[in-house]
Parts: structure tokens; C-alpha cells; sequence
């Protein structure tokens, strides 16, 4: 989703995101570590894709190599015992069955692009995100960059 930020305007070495799920109402995180002069790009970048999302499904390139990442990755979640020990008090703790390990993978290839959509459209919400930032503030237009995408 976020390439393009790194790999094509070399705004950063790294954007991640995630969802932070505790048992009740979590939060979805992108962070990005750049320069102050391209924060507002930055910025404005991860805002553009989180609306994109919002609209329309993912490319089949994007999904194809989702669905590679999380299926493929997936030992490595359980590699140590820390982890082991991780992703059991996890499978504990939200419910997820005895038979989590064994259909992790199949459950991952049923979601479709049209699923992924479904879940942006509910949870990515443009209209009440926080924006914090890290670093010289005052090199930055803040109030522009939210007007642009609420």
C-alpha cells in the first residue's frame, strides 16, 4: 500500500501500520520516520492511500503479495517459545479456537479484495484520525494537510 513512499519517492526507509486490538474498542497505527522537509508528503501520501482504501480494492498485485507475506511469514510467528507463548495467550485471550494454528493459513487466502474494502470502508475513519508528529512543527502547513482529506 505505502511502497510508492519509500520505494519510488524515497521519502523514508520505512511506513508500517497495524491494529492495536485490545478486547474492546483498538485503534489502527501508520508511522513513518522522515525528514521534516518531506513530512507534509509523507503525510500526505499515507492520508491519500487511507482514503484510496476507503473506495476501492486493492490491485491484485498488492493483494497477491499481501496474502504471500502473512501466509509465508507466518512460522516465523512461531519460531521461539516467547512467541509460541505469544500467540497462544492471543489464541486465549480473543476466542480464537484449538484450531487456530491449523487453519491460520487457509482462513487467509478466503479473505478477497472485496472483504479488504469492506473492513476499510468501516474502520479507516478519514473524518476522525489524530495526527501526531514528531519533530519541527513549525516547518509544516498541519491545518492544510487535514483540510485536503476531511
Amino acid at each position: 500500500m505505502l511502497k510508492d513512499l519509500r520505494d519510488e519517492k524515497g521519502l523514508t526507509y520505512g511506513v508500517y501500520s497495524r491494529f492495536a486490538l485490545p478486547l474492546q474498542a483498538g485503534y489502527f497505527v501508520v508511522s513513518v520516520q522522515t525528514k521534516n522537509a518531506s513530512a507534509e508528503e509523507s503525510i500526505k501520501g499515507i492520508l491519500y492511500h487511507m482514503k484510496k482504501m476507503r473506495e476501492e480494492e486493492v490491485s491484485q498485485k498488492e493483494y497477491s503479495e499481501a496474502i504471500a507475506y502473512l501466509t509465508g511469514s507466518f512460522p516465523l510467528r512461531l519460531d521461539t517459545n516467547r512467541k509460541i507463548a505469544g500467540v497462544l495467550g492471543a489464541m486465549a485471550m480473543y476466542h480464537l479456537g484449538d484450531d487456530y494454528l491449523d487453519t491460520y493459513v487457509k482462513r487467509i487466502r478466503a479473505v478477497t479484495r472485496k472483504d479488504i474494502l469492506d473492513v476499510a470502508k468501516k474502520y479507516l475513519h478519514l473524518d476522525s484520525y489524530r495526527l501526531v508528529i514528531v519533530g519541527n512543527r513549525k516547518e509544516l502547513n498541519v491545518k492544510k494537510i487535514e483540510h485536503e482529506f476531511r
